[in-house]
């Protein structure tokens, strides 16, 4: 059987409101959420690295990264893996959200190992109370599906699992990696957890 290639997407188009300021530029242990985000997918071995953003944000980015700006203005995280699948130069696509930063290289591994053995199109992150739709691998060819949802304004991830069930790779509810970093407590959160990681 032919080995899959991937490719990784940060998506860092958010509006981060509660946040207050931009998280993909938030600092925890000399390094911002997106140099976090990107670095495990580097571990992972994936070349084609890409940072997904809003329109015009004009972010910089690392020099091994692309900057790959969403299809269509504020339609959201699923606009966002579409505009990510449609630029992939592979057949899988690692998703990440910069603001689950907490989510470990290992979890990464995984996720990529899961797609390699399984016949899904996606591979996603979840727990026994909910999934984690913006951290898996979503098969480049879903892109037209997903972009279609989009424009018929049906904006919520889960709307794409209707025709393409992902399998799911289970971490417990009390794992730290399911972490989202959306307001200012949740960085002292994500910063003690980085502290005792390099401990």
């Amino acid at each position: 059987m032919e080995k899959k290639q991937f490719s990784g997407a940060v998506l860092t188009g958010g509006r981060s409101k509660r946040m207050g300021k931009d998280k993909a530029s938030l600092v925890i242990n000399g390094r911002s959420l997106l140099e976090m985000q990107l670095e495990k997918l580097r571990a992972a071995g994936i070349k084609d690295l890409m940072v997904c953003d809003a329109p015009g944000n004009g972010r910089n980015i690392p020099a091994d990264a692309r900057l790959v700006e969403d299809l269509l203005t504020d339609k959201g995280p699923l606009c966002a893996i579409a505009s990510a699948l449609s630029a992939s130069g592979a057949e899988c696509c690692v998703i990440l959200s910069v603001d689950a930063a907490a989510v470990s290289a290992e979890s990464v591994g995984k996720l990529i190992r899961t797609a390699e053995e399984s016949s899904a199109d996606i591979v996603i992150l979840a727990s026994p109370s909910g999934i984690q739709p913006l951290i898996g691998v979503y098969k480049k060819s879903l892109a037209e599906d997903a972009l279609a949802l989009v424009n018929s304004d049906r904006l919520a991830v889960r709307e794409l699992f209707r025709d393409h069930p992902p399998v799911l790779l289970e971490l417990p509810d009390d794992s730290p990696e399911l972490l989202n970093c959306n307001t200012p407590e949740d960085l002292e959160k994500f910063t003690a957890l980085a502290a005792e990681r390099h401990q």
